[in-house]
C-alpha cells in the first residue's frame, strides 16, 4: 500500500499456455516463497471473469463499474504456518461458452436495435476479461496474492 506495507512473502503464477478456448482445462502451479514464517488460513485460488458496465449514478453521471460474470474458487492448502517456498500445482475448467441467441420475430428485432443503441451511445458493457488469482489469506494483516490475466481466443 503505497509502498508502506512490505508483505511477508510473494507468489508466482505459471500456466501452461498463454490462450486458452472455452472448455478447455488451465493447467499450472502457484509457487508461494515466504521471508518469514506467517500463520494463515488458506492458500486460495480463484479463477474469475469480469467487465465493466455502464451506469448512470444517482446525479445522472455516466461511469462503469466491475460486474462479475463468472467464479470459481478453492483452497489449495489449509490452516497452518508458512514458511520457505512451496509449489501447488491446480487444474481449472474454463466453462464452455454460452451460445447467446437473438429471440425470433418482433423481440429479436427490438433487441437488435436496443443493443445497436447501447453500442453507439456508449453505453454498451465492455469485453469479458478472466483471470486467476492466488492469495495467502493471513489473518490481521495483509494478504500476499497474485493475479494474472487468462487470455480467451
Amino acid at each position: 500500500m503505497f509502498g508502506l506495507f512490505k508483505p511477508p512473502g510473494k507468489i508466482e503464477i505459471q500456466t501452461d499456455r498463454m490462450s486458452y478456448s472455452f472448455g478447455e482445462t488451465i493447467r499450472g502451479k502457484a509457487i508461494l516463497t515466504m521471508d518469514s514464517p506467517k500463520k494463515a488460513k488458506a492458500v486460495r485460488l480463484t479463477f474469475f471473469a469480469e467487465r465493466e458496465v455502464p451506469y448512470n449514478d444517482s446525479k445522472g453521471n455516466r461511469s462503469t463499474r466491475k460486474q462479475n460474470v463468472y467464479s470459481y474458487a478453492c483452497d489449495l492448502d489449509g490452516e497452518r504456518e508458512y514458511s520457505g517456498s512451496k509449489e501447488y500445482e491446480f487444474e481449472v475448467k474454463i466453462p464452455a461458452q454460452q451460445e447467446m441467441k437473438m429471440p425470433e420475430g418482433m423481440l429479436g428485432q427490438v433487441a437488435g436495435v436496443a443493443i445497436a443503441a447501447a453500442q453507439m451511445t456508449g453505453m454498451a458493457p465492455g469485453p469479458v476479461r478472466w483471470f486467476l488469482n492466488v492469495s495467502l489469506d493471513i489473518p490481521n494483516a495483509g494478504d500476499v496474492s497474485k493475479q494474472i490475466q487468462i487470455n480467451l481466443v
